[in-house]
């Protein structure tokens, strides 16, 4: 009984042998014959990376750049491309995120926003003094919302002096 059990299996090993032979394209010199190779499917694309997760074009020195939209105006006057917008994120207290920019000066453009980041509390801040505030609509597609979004989606670390 084990003898033509062990007949069994290697009889159906044999078949399943020359079954895949017998699909198997002759080498017999044919030109006309499939190669081989072009019997297996092409190998897969590789993959394309990830669009990004988050706003910015660059982090530098704890700083993201942002790039700013260029107008109309500007656009017809041959502008195709402006210096990022370079912002530090100061952290989030409470609900509320703080994000500065600087300029050479030493002035200091402060945005706050909270909860859903509707709006958004600015202030210019030159040698330690506020010497303009607004409150301004943070709207979908500017750039303060593109750097809102970012703060608020945990994709910016809070700026340290010390090399970000």
């Amino acid at each position: 009984m084990k003898k033509a059990i062990l007949l069994c299996a290697v009889a159906l090993s044999v078949t399943a042998c020359n079954d895949s032979t017998t699909n198997a394209p002759s080498t017999s010199g044919n030109a006309d014959a499939p190669s081989v190779a072009s019997s297996y499917p092409p190998p897969p694309e590789p993959l394309k990376p990830a669009p990004p997760t988050h706003n910015y074009a660059l982090e530098e020195d704890g700083e993201y750049g942002y790039p700013p939209a260029i107008s109309d105006d500007e656009r017809s006057q041959g502008i195709t491309t402006k210096p990022l917008v370079m912002v530090r994120y100061r952290g989030e207290k409470n609900g509320t995120y703080v994000l500065e920019e600087t300029d050479d000066s030493g002035a200091v453009f402060r945005m706050e926003c909270e909860g859903l980041c509707k709006y958004v509390k600015t202030k210019v801040i030159v040698e330690g003094q506020v010497i303009k505030t607004a409150t301004v609509p943070n709207a979908p597609e500017s750039l303060m919302h593109a750097v809102f979004e970012d703060a608020m989606d945990g994709q910016l670390k809070p700026y340290s002096k010390h090399g970000g």
